[in-house]
C-alpha cells in the first residue's frame, strides 16, 4: 500500500504555515509505501513542532491509505475507510528542569474481517 500523512489538515486562516513538519522532508506532507503481511508493522516518523503561541488547538494528522496494485491479492475492501484523522493535543508541562521530552505514539488499525 501507499500512504500519505498530512499535518495540520485544516490550516486556520490566521496561520500561513503548518505548526508541524516532518523531520525527514521539512514538509507537512509525507508519502510512503509499506508492504503488508501477516505481521504487525510499525513505522516511526518524527515530527518537528514549530514554535507557536497556539498551544490550545490540537495538531491534526490525516492518514490516507491507497492500494498500489489493485490487481494483486490481497485487496482493500471496497467499504473500508481510506482516510483516518487524528488530533494530537498539546500540553506544556516540562517539569521543574524545563526540559520537554515528547513521547507520542499513534496506532492506526482497521477492523477489517479479512481479505478477498
Amino acid at each position: 500500500i501507499s500512504y500519505t500523512l498530512t499535518l495540520d489538515v485544516d490550516l486556520k486562516d490566521s496561520r500561513v504555515t503548518s505548526r508541524g513538519l516532518f523531520t525527514i522532508n521539512h514538509e507537512r506532507y509525507l508519502k510512503e509505501k509499506a508492504k503488508i503481511s501477516s505481521s504487525p508493522l510499525c513505522v516511526d516518523h518524527q515530527v518537528y513542532v514549530q514554535e507557536t503561541p497556539d498551544f490550545v488547538n490540537s495538531l491534526s494528522l490525516k492518514v490516507e491509505v491507497k492500494q498500489e496494485n489493485p490487481d494483486v491479492n490481497p485487496v482493500l475492501d471496497n467499504i473500508s475507510l481510506r482516510a483516518f484523522e487524528f488530533f494530537i493535543p498539546f500540553t506544556k508541562d516540562c517539569g521543574s528542569d524545563e526540559v520537554c521530552v515528547n513521547d507520542l505514539e499513534l496506532n492506526v488499525k482497521t477492523d477489517s474481517k479479512g481479505t478477498r
